[in-house]
């Protein structure tokens, strides 16, 4: 099972931020090319800033209620057990 490897990584090839930039990025560049306008732009600009309103505050919220399901500890502030 261990394949005589030694390492201790998850062995993914990229990091994560780097793979929600990349996107991010190729996003930015095809509305560059070719924007679609949808909507009008302040009803746009309302939309966006509600959507992102609601990640920034149930994000933390759902990152807690997980790490509580899986039994571990949530606090940012403190000595952390060795296991």
């Amino acid at each position: 099972m261990n394949s005589g490897r030694t390492d201790d990584n998850a062995g993914v090839k990229f990091p994560p931020p780097l793979v929600y930039v990349a996107f991010l990025a190729v996003g930015m560049l095809a509305n560059a090319w070719y924007p679609i306008h949808r909507l009008p732009g302040p009803l746009a600009s309302l939309l966006g800033g509600i959507i992102l309103a609601g990640g920034i505050a149930l994000g933390p919220i759902w990152g807690v209620r997980n790490l509580r399901a899986a039994g571990q500890r949530s606090e940012l502030i403190g000595p952390r057990p060795s296991s």
